[in-house]
């Protein structure tokens, strides 16, 4: 198998029964031990040549410069020459420029995009303000696409070398997100994770020629044969395929970390926001986070990468334990024994949170950025499970505060660019809005674990100021052990919005006592604790935390920060290390301002001024506001659609496999942002918003004496909130 960078287009220069002259005999060995492992044939091939180092650059922090605004064009630039094929053609926060003489950084907290020159520090960056926060960007030759999440855009851009210019926009539906070009760069697939869409752009006449409603979140696209390209979705394990040619559009199975999950069991994922592909499209690597895989203390799973074959679409790695082969190693045997596996290594898996991926072609790796733990894990890309064969890790983060543990330099990283030689790695981190440059090293090399970045360039100050920017970092990153307990705030609320997953509070003993925390699944709770656990949907945060309070799914915490502080107990195994409680409370203050001002919710629905949508939306409103249903008097439009206090609940039976609540009374949550967060109510019995109405008869308002006619139409008016 030949492995490319993440999308490139490159040609297959195998010569049949040539033996590849690059690799020494120990990386050939670790491969043959995953071929016996799986009881594969050794078909695969790695024939690509090493090129040449690429000149170190020195660390050098510059200012940002003045900002430059990109006018919108009226018409498109018509084109005058051939279509230069994208090298790399998935989208991420970072791209490369074709001559590598420029970095590309898709901003979205500054709602900019950033140049930076390279040699990194060479000069300083220079900032265009876009019409929109930008999510994900390409380049082919000297045209670059940008997707902006709202308004949904997608973006041409034209550079000269030095300045850039708008030639076309199209418009896309709201929340416009993943990016990927053709091979021949001619047309892209985008996706718009609020609108649960995908859309198949024409650009050669700049038009969108549909777009095509997914299941949720829909998020990284890979093409893999011909017009065939993988979605992955931020909340749940299943992709998305879709043919470009017939448009035909179907759901792909693959389960999460299928070597840590008990026998009979399924784990759905999260955090799917990266998808890469081996140079032939024979397989697609998904980075996400497995919920509810097994491991020592493994209250909340375990980062991943799930392999699909695509010639069958089927998972590379087999389920355990009765499909493995009956040769198995030790480490395979480890992995399936169950709960009380006890993992060696300070975490679970290489790196915590993954936000983006690339592929490593002269070397068969992947490349994954950890943003929980401010680092990069290069893993065996020829692994039925590449998290069990790390190569190399690298630190991106740097200079860490002594009281909160959050870096200063390096935070969160979020997108990854390599050059042409695959010998430099450059990483954009969202929470400090910086440029690192990584030398990678081969995978014969000794390890360096902890290898700091060689070179480093600040964009712009945090919008937030010192004390906001505090809060971001802090919200993003799992290195700070009294907030989290190995999984950061964004772990479970992606972006401020939710992962569409029902954790189990459960109380059990550990060395630390009797504590109270969340685990995935009823196996992460000890055996010991005779419990299954009370089911806890992960709320949204975006422009529903401006109350004063309480907060809680039982009001339990009078202010947002007391909720926090609540949370850093919660998340975790066991009970919160040794702390100065005048700290921790600071580092609440600081998450609670991020959560105030730097969120950035989804977009609102577009609400039609006439026709026969606009009439039901009318008619739904009527009913929400009338006396009969009661829905206005605990939703209050003036409060965010809450009364802030708790109420009781006529609960029906709990989900299959979790506990009755002890407690039934909840309190009544902001109904804002309703239409892309399924499923509903606190134990997410209601798959959808249509069966949360025709469930609850009279328990929240009176909802049993609707007709259909008049249900639909309440549901039309909610999914505007």
């Amino acid at each position: 198998m030949e492995l490319a960078g993440v999308g490139a287009n490159a040609s297959n220069n195998r010569v049949p029964g040539r033996t590849p002259p690059r690799l020494d005999r120990g990386f050939w060995s670790r491969w043959l031990a995953w071929l016996v492992l799986l009881g594969l044939p050794s078909a695969c091939r790695c024939d690509a040549p090493a090129p040449d180092a690429a000149p170190v650059a020195s660390s050098v922090l510059l200012p940002t410069a003045s900002t430059i605004a990109i006018s919108p064009a009226a018409t498109a630039v018509a084109e005058t020459e051939p279509f230069e094929a994208p090298r790399v053609a998935v989208g991420s926060t970072l791209a490369l420029a074709t001559d590598e003489r420029v970095l590309y950084v898709a901003a979205e907290d500054h709602k900019a995009l950033f140049t930076a020159p390279l040699p990194l520090g060479s000069a300083p960056a220079t900032r265009y303000d876009l019409p929109g926060a930008p999510a994900q960007l390409v380049v082919a030759g000297h045209r670059l696409f940008v997707t902006i999440r709202d308004p949904g855009l997608l973006l041409e851009l034209h550079t000269d070398g030095v300045n850039l210019t708008e030639a076309a926009r199209v418009e896309l539906p709201p929340d416009a997100w993943g990016l990927t070009l053709t091979p021949d760069g001619q047309s892209a697939l985008t996706s718009s994770p609020w609108s649960a869409k995908l859309s198949y752009v024409d650009l050669t006449t700049h038009s969108l020629r549909w777009s095509k409603s997914v299941a949720r979140d829909p998020r990284g696209i890979v093409f893999t044969r011909g017009t065939r390209a993988y979605v992955s979705h931020l909340v749940s394990s299943a992709l998305t395929r879709v043919d470009l040619d017939s448009g035909a559009i179907q759901s792909v199975a693959l389960p999460a970390a299928p070597w840590r999950t008990a026998p009979g069991d399924e784990l759905s994922a999260s955090l799917g926001y990266a998808l890469a592909s081996d140079a032939n499209g024979e397989r697609v690597f998904a980075a996400r986070h497995a919920l509810g895989a097994l491991g020592k203390n493994a209250w909340f799973g375990a980062a991943s990468v799930d392999v699909l074959l695509t010639s069958s679409d089927r998972p590379l790695a087999p389920r355990a334990p009765s499909a493995l082969p009956k040769l198995r190693s030790a480490l395979a045997e480890q992995l399936i024994s169950g709960a009380d596996t006890d993992f060696s290594g300070s975490s679970l898996t290489p790196f915590t949170q993954p936000r983006a991926l690339v592929v490593r072609r002269s070397t068969d790796t992947l490349l994954v950025a950890g943003e929980g733990d401010d680092r990069i894990a290069e893993l065996d890309a020829l692994a039925p499970d590449p998290t069990q064969a790390t190569i190399h890790e690298y630190q991106v983060g740097t200079g860490y505060h002594p009281t909160f543990h959050v870096a200063r330099q390096g935070a969160a990283p979020a997108g990854l660019a390599l050059s042409q030689d695959e010998k430099s790695l450059y990483v954009y981190s969202r929470a400090t809005n910086d440029v690192s440059l990584v030398q990678l090293l081969e995978p014969e090399a000794p390890d360096s674990s902890g290898r700091s970045p060689v070179a480093h360039l600040e964009l712009a100050p945090d919008p937030l100021g010192p004390f906001g920017a505090t809060g971001r970092k802090l919200f993003h990153s799992a290195t700070d052990r009294t907030i989290s307990g190995g999984l950061a705030c964004a772990g479970c609320h992606p972006e401020g919005r939710d992962d569409g997953f029902v954790w189990r509070e459960v109380t059990f003993t550990t060395e630390d006592g009797e504590n109270k925390n969340f685990v995935g699944s009823a196996r992460n709770i000890p055996p010991e604790a005779h419990t299954s656990g009370s089911a806890r949907r992960t709320p949204l945060l975006a422009e529903r935390v401006g109350g004063a309070g309480p907060y809680g799914w039982h009001a339990e915490s009078p202010t947002l920060v007391d909720r926090e502080l609540q949370g850093f107990r919660l998340h975790r195994w066991g009970g919160q290390p040794e702390h100065e409680q005048q700290t921790v409370d600071t580092a609440a203050n600081a998450i609670a301002d991020y959560l105030r001002r730097g969120l950035v919710p989804p977009p609102s629905v577009p609400i039609p001024s006439s026709g026969p949508i606009a009439e039901q939306i009318a008619e739904g409103r009527r009913i929400f506001n009338s006396r009969e249903t009661g829905c206005a008097d605990c939703h209050l439009a003036a409060t965010g659609y809450s009364i802030w206090q708790a109420m009781p609940l006529a609960v029906l039976a709990p989900p299959t496999g979790f506990d009755p609540d002890p407690d039934q009374n909840f309190k009544v949550p902001s109904l804002r942002h309703l239409a892309g967060r399924a499923p509903y109510l606190h134990d997410g019995s209601a798959a959808s918003l249509e069966e949360l109405i025709r469930i609850n008869a009279n328990r929240m308002g009176k909802t049993s004496h609707l007709s259909s006619t008049e249900q639909s139409a309440l549901v039309a008016f909610l999914q505007t909130l």
